[in-house]
């Protein structure tokens, strides 16, 4: 009696030790991957944190002002580790990939850019450029590409009305 429960306590434990064995090598994976995400942004301005006392920029994701000098790309690094980001761009319809042109930090640097763990930059480019681009070719979604060569992608209404905008004229 006394061996039958020391043989279902420990078949218990040992299947509970396979199953967190199991989940650690899950999340160490996740913990290892790069993770970045691209936001196409319209630029509204210029605002004051009444708090804080320092300037910022007003960005909307989900709108598009065709007299904005500039549109913002926000990139966020979602992972647990610093990357380099050497490239931000447009994926063309059909094949290849335009860079955007001369893509500014807040700060003033451009690029390659160090994005330290679970943080954001703002980069800017002037909108009249992207429009003429925009009107020129056929661009699709906005990608950013790694110091390693991993590219990651993103969309937003923003980009739909900008693209829109430049079908048009």
């Amino acid at each position: 009696m006394n061996q039958e429960i020391i043989n279902i306590v420990v078949a218990v434990t040992s299947i509970a030790g396979v199953i967190l064995a199991i989940y650690s090598i899950l999340l160490n994976k996740r913990r290892d991957k790069t993770v970045i995400e691209i936001i196409p942004q319209a630029y509204m301005g210029r605002m004051i944190n009444s708090t804080a006392g320092k300037y910022g920029s007003l960005l909307a994701h989900n709108d598009f002002n065709p007299n904005a000098e500039y549109f913002a790309f926000t990139v966020i690094n979602k992972s647990f580790f610093p990357v380099i980001i050497n490239e931000l761009g447009f994926e063309l319809k059909g094949k290849g990939k335009m860079i955007v042109p001369i893509p500014i930090e807040e700060s003033g640097t451009g690029f390659p850019s160090e994005l330290s763990a679970k943080s954001s930059k703002v980069f800017f480019t002037l909108s009249k450029l992207l429009i003429i681009m925009a009107k020129e070719r056929e661009v699709g979604r906005v990608y950013v590409k790694t110091a390693c060569d991993e590219v990651f992608y993103g969309r937003s209404l923003a980009l739909r009305k900008l693209k829109k905008y430049a079908k048009q004229l």
